[in-house]
């Protein structure tokens, strides 16, 4: 008997005899244990939902952060209207979770770009208010998938930007989300995150927003039910709906067909909903910042909730909750006391010898292998060797289609300093917050790895110079622009850039060297700047 069979044995009588006194332990366990159980598994749901929200929501931000900076910078100018709806056309094919971007100034001039997958030929829809000489001029242009106009309307109607809630953020001249309301060209809930826009000498112009339809919300909400009557919503603390897991609960049109505000305090057919309102209303603010898991009956059938504010640091004043049928775990756990116990061997058998088979001699060292081969554990993104692989790969492509490509070299500034104050472990967390802030602000055909120690290596597809040094700065800004959270606190970094194109008959080699002695002149001339190879 060689070893493998003896080892392929030994798991089956040892997973035989667990299942045997998980058996017997099954009669002698309660339902209480079973729903403490049940209890965690909601409060790990509810804490996933806030964080992927929050991170769902914080992308939204950042794009309106940046967008803001480059408008200040003059690198994007609006009044240039073609050019700035291609910007926002792009982004908006890069971000599916966005649904529309808005911008308007004090003079009442404006600018939209939205999603409309509802159209078969139309996907984008862009709509102006421009003036001339003193007179408003309304137009819509509908737009392919691959932006190509197909046909203007003329609009003739009262909108005006300066009304709409998301221009709050000009008048109070700061980052804000709106409560949940009908957007107007798309008449849909949503939410949206709005930034201010200043001159270069910060004199307020009007404001720029990211729209999030509330039903991106409820569809990822959709997606993590616990059980099969489990349901989960995120809610404003004045009761208005954000989202729900059921999207068709919150939707609510008038008598023309038009979409309308919810708050949960609609939902009187849900004597569910209503009592668990009323008990999120009676807690105090703390004991939500913490979490808090109710247990409740409703017409004799108990419920069991977790409800936890976001954090009281975020700027989203909202509350998620997770709520399901007490029976939807009873349920489970008294059919599967009654199956028989030579069933459970058989199943816990069959599935021993596949995964003995599968994990133990194939898929586990295989993919650990193929990770540490092509990722820098630390930042998870490509390491020096994967990426020089893919960039071959891009390059041939790249030359037969005659597709421009650059090189970029960004070195985050002073990084010794980090590590000499704060210890390597909060150094470790800054290149990890790099990374991903450049990671988020790259297209899909970009590529990014780690080069070493703080300097990372970019591939930029389809940027000539001009393009390059144009995305380069969008990568310093988005490291610049604010600081980066640690472990000690706010700490505010910059990045020097060296770019490179690849031109005429390129050599990869030579364009990384080209791009690297560009990154020393940044460093030379003073650091946080980006320099063009030549």
């Amino acid at each position: 008997w060689s070893a493998p069979y003896l080892i392929f044995i030994g798991l089956i009588i040892l997973q035989s005899l667990a299942v045997g006194v998980i058996m017997l332990k099954q009669h002698g366990m309660g339902e209480k244990i079973l729903l403490t159980h049940a209890k965690e598994m909601m409060e790990r749901l509810a804490d996933g939902a806030i964080h992927n929200t929050s991170h769902h929501l914080q992308s939204a931000e950042n794009t309106a952060r940046i967008t803001s900076g480059l408008i200040t910078s003059a690198i994007l100018v609006p009044h240039k209207t073609e050019s700035f709806e291609r910007y926002l056309l792009e982004q908006l094919k890069n971000h599916e979770s966005f649904s529309g971007f808005t911008y308007g100034d004090q003079d009442g001039k404006f600018l939209y770009v939205g999603r409309r997958s509802a159209l078969k030929e139309s996907n984008y829809l862009t709509k102006f208010i421009t003036l001339v000489n003193g007179i408003k001029q309304e137009y819509a242009i509908q737009r392919d998938n691959n932006f190509v106009s197909q046909g203007q309307i003329n609009i003739n109607d009262d909108y005006d930007p300066r009304t709409r809630p998301w221009y709050d953020a000009f008048r109070q001249e700061k980052l804000l989300w709106t409560s949940p309301y009908i957007f107007y060209t798309l008449r849909e809930p949503g939410i949206t995150v709005s930034v201010p826009i200043t001159d270069k000498n910060d004199n307020p112009t009007g404001a720029f927003g990211v729209d999030i339809e509330i039903a991106s919300l409820s569809n990822y909400l959709a997606r993590q039910k616990i059980s099969e009557h489990s349901a989960a919503f995120i809610v404003a603390k004045g009761g208005e709906m954000a989202a729900h897991s059921n999207i068709n609960l919150i939707k609510k049109t008038d008598a023309h067909g038009n979409q309308q505000l919810l708050n949960i305090s609609d939902l009187e057919h849900d004597p569910m909903l209503a009592a668990l309102w009323s008990l999120i209303k009676s807690r105090d603010g703390s004991s939500l910042l913490k979490g808090s898991t109710l247990d409740f009956a409703v017409n004799g059938k108990r419920y069991l909730a977790v409800v936890r504010s976001f954090p009281e640091n975020s700027s989203w004043p909202w509350i998620m909750a997770v709520v399901a049928p007490e029976n939807d775990f009873i349920g489970i756990f008294r059919k599967a006391k009654r199956k028989k116990l030579l069933e459970a061997l058989i199943y816990s058998i069959g599935i021993t010898l596949f995964l003995f088979l599968l994990a133990a001699k194939f898929l586990k060292p295989v993919r650990r292998l193929l990770h540490h081969a092509h990722f820098d554990p630390m930042t998870n993104l490509f390491n020096r060797r994967a990426f020089f692989e893919h960039c071959e790969k891009i390059e041939t492509k790249a030359l037969a289609n005659n597709t421009p490509l650059c090189i970029a070299m960004a070195d985050v500034d002073d990084f010794k300093s980090i590590n000499d104050t704060y210890g390597h472990g909060v150094g470790d967390e800054m290149l990890i917050a790099i990374a991903g802030r450049l990671s988020g602000a790259l297209s899909d055909t970009d590529l990014i790895g780690r080069f070493g120690g703080e300097e990372f290596i970019i591939l930029l597809t389809g940027a000539d110079a001009k393009r390059g040094l144009h995305v380069c700065e969008r990568l310093r800004w988005a490291i610049t622009d604010s600081p980066i959270r640690t472990s000690s606190g706010q700490i505010n970094i910059t990045v020097s850039i060296g770019v490179a194109p690849m031109e005429g008959n390129p050599d990869l080699q030579a364009t990384v060297n080209q791009a690297d002695l560009a990154l020393l002149r940044a460093k030379n001339a003073g650091k946080n700047c980006v320099v063009l190879a030549g």
